[in-house]
This record gives C-alpha cells, structure tokens and sequence, in this order.
C-alpha cells in the first residue's frame, strides 16, 4: 500500500478545504472531482437544468478515496436521513446519502 495521497484523495481535500459549507455531500464531491464543469452557472442556464450525472466507477473510487481519508483521520463522514434534512422530501427515491467534513482546514 502506498504511503502518499492519491490524485483523487488529494482533490478531494482541495475541495473541502475551498468549500464555504461544513458539510458537503458524496454527490456533490463526486461531481465536483470529476466533471466541475457541470455545476457551471452559465453551462447550466445554456442547458436549462444542472447535470448531476456520474459513472458507477466514479462514485466508487470517490467513495473509497474518502474512507481511506477519514481512516487517515483527515476527513469524518455521517449519513444523513430525509428526516433529518433541511429538504422534506426525496428526489427520486433517494432516502439516505453521505456528507464528509474536513477535520483540518489549514
């Protein structure tokens, strides 16, 4: 096993530590890390709606990235459940999702 970070790893903790909110979801970190240019405003107002979409091996390696950091202790992570969201109902049946925090920002 390799001593140093990962690409994936270490793009990861660039986009926590460049993030306003606490808390950011795997979807989001996923979708930041590969494809940043589906959350452009301007892309998105061309196209009339917001891409979410992602490959199962992304969503994967992007996963397993962030457990290896927070075994690391660089990262913590919590599920979240529709009921304890600000949202009140699902999208898509989407019922529980993961969100990961940077311990250290500096």
């Amino acid at each position: 096993m390799g001593r140093g970070l990962g690409r994936i790893q270490k793009r990861i903790l660039e986009l926590l530590r460049s993030e306003e909110r606490e808390w950011v979801g795997l979807n989001t970190l996923i979708v930041k890390t590969y494809h940043p240019l589906q959350l452009d405003r301007k892309e998105a107002e061309k196209r009339g709606y917001w891409d979410w979409s992602f490959t199962d091996v992304e969503r994967k390696t992007t996963w397993r990235s962030v457990k290896a950091l927070e075994r690391r202790g660089l990262v913590c992570t919590r599920i979240r459940d529709i009921d304890e969201g600000r949202i009140g109902h699902s999208f898509g049946g989407l019922r529980r999702w993961m969100e990961v925090k940077i311990l250290n920002k500096g």
